[in-house]
């Protein structure tokens, strides 16, 4: 391949540092308040404490799942395997309704309703919307 004459190669260009980027944005950040920062630490523990609890929650569900071998040895050896297979079908869902039921009740109590207002108690939002849910969380139990 030849190069035309008159055209010019392109040069490469300077490499520039990411920290040669972002040094003249650390001074424009600004700290979080400590309220901030606590309800920051706050809220993440709430979270993962509500995250363990639905996979604990799951975990219960599965391990507590009616299975073949259950029902087989319930019904007898001798049973046949179509009402094996319905029996089984029964049991799990008659399983999963009763944990979907109780599901239902945490939610219903306000279990999960009154972890809302967490946030506005830590991050500092109106005192009568803290008030509010405070009144609120105190009537359902």
């Amino acid at each position: 391949m030849c190069h035309q004459e008159g055209s010019a190669m392109p040069q490469p260009k300077e490499r520039v540092s990411i920290a040669e980027v972002t040094s003249p944005l650390a001074s424009m950040r600004e700290r979080p308040t400590f309220t901030q920062a606590f309800g920051a630490r706050m809220l993440n523990l709430l979270l993962w404490v509500i995250c363990g609890l639905g996979v604990a929650f799951l975990l219960a569900w599965l391990s507590t799942r009616p299975t073949l071998a259950q029902v087989q040895s319930a019904l007898g050896a001798a049973a046949d395997y179509k009402a094996v297979l319905e029996t089984l079908r029964e049991m799990q869902r008659e399983h999963a309704d009763q944990f979907r039921s109780f599901l239902s009740s945490l939610y219903s109590r306000g279990s999960f309703r009154s972890l809302r207002c967490l946030p506005g108690i830590h991050l500092g939002c109106a005192k009568t919307h803290v008030n509010q849910c405070l009144k609120t969380m105190s009537t359902m139990f």
